[in-house]
């Protein structure tokens, strides 16, 4: 049986935006609220849920 997967989810933030908080944005069924910084990147991933942020 094949499963479909999941398209990721991807955010954009503003460009001037260092860091971003992700909690898996489902309510009862997220995962505990981290945080994550830019670093002179451009995007960063959740290593929980893959959310994707980009500047």
């Amino acid at each position: 049986m094949d499963i479909a997967k999941k398209e990721h989810e991807i955010i954009e933030v503003s460009p001037d935006t260092d860091k971003v908080m992700c909690d898996g944005g489902h309510h009862v069924f997220g995962h505990p609220a981290v945080f994550y910084s830019f670093d002179e990147k451009n995007e960063v991933i959740c290593q929980y849920c893959n959310r994707k942020f980009i500047k």
